[in-house]
């Protein structure tokens, strides 16, 4: 009967033990790129300013890309956005833009669709700031 009764409490630490290890505390579930799917706008300062737009899609690649105005040199860049990581709420995209080599850091909130970062070139360095676009109001009249 000891035996019996040794045997099954070891079991049952061993299954105890088992379920633990396998489940582990129960965390919030990471999310995926596709909660920041869609388009952003804002600004950008520092030693340059201007605005940028960016436009995070899976097709045809789980990346976004983007768009930016200096309204200092009036000229444009751009590049792809890439995927690093997440920290709830908050995923983490970089880049390098094609023309400029600027070095972009975003943190993208998905809940509420802030966006801040840096950016970083072998000149000029800065911030920027904006915001998920959800609707565009219309502008000028329309007629038909």
């Amino acid at each position: 009967m000891k035996i019996a009764k040794t045997t099954f409490t070891r079991w049952g630490f061993v299954a105890v033990m088992a379920v633990l290890l396998t489940c582990g505390p129960v965390m919030p579930a990471q999310g995926a790129d596709t909660d920041y799917f869609g388009t952003y706008a804002g600004t950008f300062a520092g030693d340059d300013q201007g605005y940028w737009v960016a436009v995070i899609n899976s097709i045809p690649f789980p990346d976004g890309v983007f768009l930016s105005y200096s309204t200092e040199s009036g000229s444009g860049d751009g590049g792809y956005l890439n995927f690093e990581s997440e920290v709830i709420p908050s995923g983490r995209y970089t880049s390098t833009s094609v023309m400029q080599a600027s070095d972009i850091a975003a943190e993208i909130d998905a809940s509420s669709g802030e966006v801040a970062g840096t950016w970083e070139n072998i000149n000029e360095a800065g911030t920027f700031f904006g915001e998920r676009i959800t609707s565009c109001p219309p502008e000028g009249a329309y007629s038909g």
